[in-house]
């Protein structure tokens, strides 16, 4: 039995067949049981009975928390091979070790211990003897004792470390009464807290024989006990067969036999299970489930014999199989392995090679020449080929692959020659060339190729590791962000779902169905939390004081941060909300207790355990938190902060760091020396995580000050790997990878289309650089936040891609030691002329018809459409034909001209859709018709019923057609339309129908969503309305609910609008935001001279959407009403035909007055600014 979690190399007990938890079951005598552990299975891995495993890990997990002094887990290094691995010590065995990072390729790099004292050379074992009272009598002669491990287990110690390693056995002659009686022992809790029953026992015997031994010269010590315990008491507490420390001195026997005593002795040295992966009928790899000890060729698997070599995984463990003796395959080509079963095996040749998968998982691919066909299964008639397994990088088990359809019977568990893995999932081919040699010069040729890098993905570590990381779905998540609770982990992936690493606690792992287009993750004690681009989140878990319950009318979020018992929210409009909780502990000095009301400017938060922290646009901090007087106020230039537990950390302008908060006493206060390119942070309650500019990861923490650290496995992150995000949680951590590509080697890189990379020369004396980029030469607004963006010492920067048709410039600030700053020039980044592309036409055309849109590219130039801001994927040529036009495919399409000088994009086209008919498309009209209202218009009345629906009114009559839905924050939208045309209605993130909660209107089912509205086929007759239903705009006041909380205010993206005529009446959308975070927003009517008013609540822009404003001509002014007009990413604002933008009060449609505020934004009109021409302040 191995000692520790399946996840983590951390050091705990691993038992025997427990009745409470078959994951770290394992007999070694008759009735042996296989444990089949399903991938789809929850990552503790429970069996249906198995009630308490739950209980079990995480008690073992408390463990490491309470005993921080009695062990670490240290770096093993191989100064070889471009690998790396991590392996942990025994608790109470600390050999001092150290670590160099090697070079990078496709795999992570090895580790080997520098001091392998433990691992090489005699191994003094002790064999303590112990009975009880109620169990009395030798457990096992000393000659018998002296057999077993002289005759059996020395010499397959000896063959399996090719001779480095050899057992020194002493077998006490003294039985060591032990004071407990055994049935106390074995039937008493087992203890998850040191020390438990089986360490307790363990340091009885040590303490009964200190005096006759010099227990220190011993690197290994078994206690053994009588083989009759587990059958006089069958229902123990703990495995009484065999159990041993992973690795560690510790060993209990009490079935004292060579397959017991091999097998938890290669524990100690750091082997593992030997597993077989079960694949599908029809793949080996990518699914299936483990089923443990299922290695019917190992030791360490479901075997017995004397000839049942370690796998290399397990030798590499156990610091046998040197750097020469591992291949670590990091392009494609034909290598020859050698057998690794072979006492005398040339250990200066390859006896494995090691292919990375996914940065997660590697193969293992190697020859044991020493397989009876009986044992290893191959179709008849062939060679035995090779053996190739899977192994992760952190100290687990090793899993053995069926290899021969239909991958799930063990009918060929080793690849024959002339056979191939095509594993296309990761991009990795592994076909067997051909088998030749005798003896220890057998060999195989393996080709091996490698398709594609390995992509960006979910990787974790750490002592609860086993709650997510090597159980994980396969293949692996894919992530570009992390977010750690206690025990669990969530991913965002590159398509903006989210995935929750399935585990405890089940209802904060359980992702809603549907969550989509989302942007930023948020992961606390056993809830969870995700935001959507267009600023709407989804929380889920358990419901533990009210963290899963934010205030009604919470909206437009941008991040949100869990402490202990509360949460906390920012706005898109830098606001901050709490809810839930603080507990007795808050607050605890005079002056603490909630962030001011009129906290403001804020572009970041952070939560602790009872702490929150704000950062503001200035770069200061404003913070509630227990102890207000222990808050640093006075830093003025931070860009980033996190918090956990009660301690808070900065990221200063500079790439450093400050403690910000700190009254936990524990040892992430101790900041290592020399980091001064820090990109990112991250805290939970003792430790801390900082993501260098390279995308190197540095980890510390403790418990105490002055204290040794605490080197639990979470602060061991996987080797040789680069992060763009990180997290951590009280147990383990979580990163997303940055790919790992195969080195080319005299190929020139090719540049990306659309990308573009800028270089300075070094200052002598900089510390960092800061940069900035601008569509303005004086930076008046910055682009993508780019805004003193921190890169490091790095000369160089790649930037996403950019508007071709736009100016940018760029600037470097080089920083000193000192903070002393010093600007470069400033450089110019040209629009793309080299690539050109015409812009379609508007296009309106009846439902049903075909709606054609082409451009004209620059020759060589290919090309590729988007319908507001989405791709569309099968439109690559110059030509977008829009078959059987309906109203969901109305919107604003560009086209995007690509070559190897970069890309261009055209103007937007509006596509309409045309009917004569009152509704098409997902909507109903409602009776009855002809509705008169007191304000003397007639109506008829729309609902919207799906996704799209296209309206119009009987404008002949001089009516309205009024259709209504519900916004992302619940409120009822009404859009009124008059005139002549067709508006259609386009939701983004639909649902429903469903009753509108906040309103007492039970009979009528709304959809609701974020709304996109095409005018097609208007003239100046033509106005369109929109507001939401309140007690002003409402003539039924019972429809409100005195608890509800009402916005008032209505949410779409934006109004586009053609115009044969080339004329429009009036835009009334004074209660109206608009916001994006993909496409556009605002208002687009190039070429439409408005003859009535044009009134706006506000505009906003996030992420890559484009705020604009433009018009052929407006009659009058425009007018903002109520808004400032911010743009959240930066962007300045498109304008066209307006005269004057006049910022004027406004109310919501509940009556409660929006006060005029002034202009934030920058306007352009043709790239020239025109902000002091056209605005008009209060």
């Amino acid at each position: 039995m191995q000692v520790g979690l399946l996840a983590s190399n951390a050091n705990f007990w691993i038992c025997g067949e427990d009745p409470l938890c078959h994951l770290f079951a394992e007999q070694h005598n008759e009735g042996l049981q296989t444990g089949r552990i399903s991938r789809l299975c929850s990552p503790l891995l429970m069996k249906p009975s198995s009630k308490l495993c739950a209980l079990a890990v995480l008690a073992l997990l408390w463990t490491s928390l309470l005993c921080p002094d009695l062990g670490a887990a240290i770096h093993r290094t191989r100064d070889a091979q471009p690998l790396r691995d991590d392996i942990a010590l025994s608790w109470w065995d600390l050999p001092a070790r150290s670590s160099r990072l090697l070079s990078q390729g496709r795999a992570a790099a090895l580790a080997l211990p520098e001091n392998q004292a433990r691992c090489l050379g005699p191994q003094n074992l002790l064999v303590l003897r112990v009975d009880f009272s109620d169990v009395p009598g030798e457990p096992i002669s000393v000659a018998e004792a002296q057999r077993v491990l002289d005759e059996e287990v020395k010499p397959f110690i000896e063959r399996n470390s090719f001779g480095q390693t050899t057992i020194v056995s002493t077998v006490s002659p003294k039985i060591y009464r032990i004071s407990r009686s055994a049935q106390d022992y074995v039937y008493s809790d087992p203890g998850f807290f040191w020390p438990n029953t089986a360490a307790e026992l363990f340091d009885e015997a040590k303490s009964l024989a200190k005096d006759d031994y010099a227990l220190g010269d011993y690197s290994r010590i078994i206690v053994s006990y009588s083989s009759q315990l587990s059958r006089l008491f069958p229902n123990a507490k703990w495995n009484l067969n065999g159990l041993a420390s992973a690795p560690g001195e510790a060993m209990w026997i009490g079935s004292f036999d060579f397959e017991t005593v091999a097998h938890e002795l290669c524990h100690t040295f750091g082997a593992r299970h030997s597993d077989f992966w079960r694949g599908t009928a029809t793949d080996p790899v990518a699914y299936g489930e483990i089923e443990e000890y299922g290695d019917p060729t190992d030791l360490m698997g479901h075997v017995s014999g004397r000839d049942h070599d370690l796998a290399p995984w397990h030798k590499y463990l156990c610091g046998w199989l040197p750097d020469e003796a591992i291949h670590t395959v990091v392009a494609s080509g034909t290598y020859r392995v050698y057998r690794f079963d072979s006492p005398d095996a040339d250990l200066t040749r390859p006896l494995a090679l090691r292919v990375n998968r996914d940065n997660l998982r590697y193969y293992w691919i190697g020859l044991r020449g020493g397989m009876k066909s009986d044992e290893v299964r191959h179709p008849a008639g062939t060679a035995d080929g090779a053996y190739v397994g899977l192994a992760f990088h952190e100290n687990y088990n090793f899993s053995l692959l069926d290899l021969a359809p239909p991958y799930d019977d063990q009918a060929a568990v080793v690849l024959s020659a002339g056979a191939t893995l095509d594993d296309s999932a990761a991009g990795v081919r592994i076909h067997v060339v051909e088998r030749g040699g005798t003896g220890r010069d057998s060999y195989l040729d393996v080709q091996i190729t490698l398709d594609k890098p390995v992509q960006p993905s979910l990787v974790g570590w750490g002592s609860s590791a086993g709650f997510e990381i090597p159980f994980r779905p396969i293949p692996p998540v894919q992530a570009t962000k992390v977010a750690t609770g206690i025990y669990h982990t969530l991913a965002l992936r590159p398509d903006g779902t989210v995935s929750a690493v399935p585990g405890y606690p089940a209802p904060a792992t359980t992702v809603p169905s549907g969550l989509a287009d989302v942007v930023s993750l948020a992961a606390g004690n056993m809830v969870s939390g995700a935001i959507r681009s267009d600023g709407t989140f989804a929380i889920w878990g358990e419901g533990k004081f009210g963290l899963n319950s934010p205030p009604a009318g919470l909206e437009r979020v941008r991040s949100i941060a869990f402490g202990a018992r509360h949460a906390v929210a920012l706005k898109l409009d830098g606001t901050v909300i709490s809810w839930g909780e603080r507990g007795n502990e808050f607050p605890s000095e005079p002056g603490a207790g909630d962030l001011p009301a009129d906290t403001r400017n804020v572009v970041a938060i952070a939560a602790g355990d009872y702490l929150t922290l704000a950062l503001r646009r200035d770069g200061s901090i404003v913070g509630a938190v227990p102890y207000p007087s222990e808050l640093r106020r006075d830093v003025r230039d931070l860009t980033a902060i996190a918090a956990g537990g009660s301690f808070a950390l900065g990221l200063r302008a500079n790439g450093s760091l400050v403690i910000l908060y700190n009254t936990s006493g524990n040892g992430h206060a101790e900041i290592p020396p020399g980091l001064d390119d820090i990109k990112q942070i991250a805290v939970s309650t003792t430790d801390c995580l900082a993501l260098r500019a390279d995308g190197t990861l540095v980890a510390w923490g403790g418990f105490g000050r002055g204290a040794r650290p605490f080197h639990n496995l979470k602060l061991i992150p996987p080797p040789g790997m680069k992060f763009r995000s990180v997290a951590t949680g009280l147990f383990h951590s979580a990163g997303a990878s940055e790919a790992v590509e195969s080195a080319i080697i005299g190929e020139a890189a090719l540049r990306t289309a659309g990308k573009v990379r800028i270089s300075w020369s070094a200052s002598e004396g900089a510390s960092c650089y800061l940069f900035d980029l601008s569509s303005l030469s004086t930076f008046a607004s910055f682009t993508y936040g780019w805004d003193r963006y921190n890169v490091g010492k790095a000369t160089s920067v790649e930037l996403p891609a950019l508007d071709p048709a736009t100016t940018y410039y760029y600037r470097v600030h080089s920083v000193s030691a000192t903070g002393e700053t010093s600007f470069s020039n400033v450089g110019i980044i040209a629009p793309a002329a080299a690539v050109t592309i015409s812009s379609p036409q508007n296009h309106a055309s009846n439902a049903g018809t075909t709606a054609m849109l082409s451009v004209t590219a620059a020759a060589g130039s290919s090309c590729r459409w988007y319908r507001d801001g989405d791709v569309l994927a099968d439109a690559v040529s110059s030509t977008l034909n829009l078959e059987n036009l309906q109203p969901a495919a109305t919107g604003l399409y560009v086209a995007e001209a690509i070559n190897g000088a970069g890309q261009s994009v055209s103007e937007p086209a509006v596509v309409g859709v045309l009917s004569d008919r009152k509704v098409i498309g997902s909507g109903r009209e409602l009776l009855p018709v002809d509705i008169p209202h007191p304000n003397g218009n007639i109506f008829d009345q729309v609902l919207l019923t799906g996704t799209a629906e296209a309206i119009t009114a009987d404008y002949f009559q001089n009516q309205i057609t009024r259709t209504s839905f519900v916004d992302l924050d619940g409120d009822i939208v009404q859009v009124e339309f008059s005139g002549p045309g067709t508006l259609s209605i386009v939701l983004d993130n639909p649902s429903g129908p469903a009753v509108a909660e906040k309103y007492n209107q039970s009979s009528i089912s709304y959809m609701k969503g974020h709304a996109r509205i095409v005018i097609a086929g208007a003239d100046e007759q033509t106005n369109v309305s929109i507001f939401t239903v309140g007690r002003t705009t409402a003539v039924n006041q019972s429809l409100f609910k005195d608890t509800a909380n009402y916005d008032g205010i209505a949410d779409i993206a934006y109004i586009a609008i053609s115009s044969p005529t080339g004329r429009f009446g009036g835009i009334r959308a004074a209660n109206a935001q608009f916001f994006a975070a993909k496409g556009f927003t605002g208002v687009y009517a190039p070429g439409v001279q408005f003859t009535g008013p044009v009134y706006l609540g506000d505009i906003s822009a996030y992420d890559t959407a484009h705020p604009m404003i433009v018009l052929g001509a407006s009659a009058s002014e425009v007018r903002i009403t109520g808004g400032d007009m911010l743009q959240d990413n930066g962007q300045p604002v498109r304008v066209s035909g307006v005269r004057q933008l006049r910022f004027t009060p406004g109310s919501d449609s509940h009556g409660n007055s929006l006060p005029a505020r002034p202009n934030d934004a920058i306007y352009q009109e043709g790239g020239v600014d025109v902000t002091a021409q056209i605005v008009v302040n209060p």
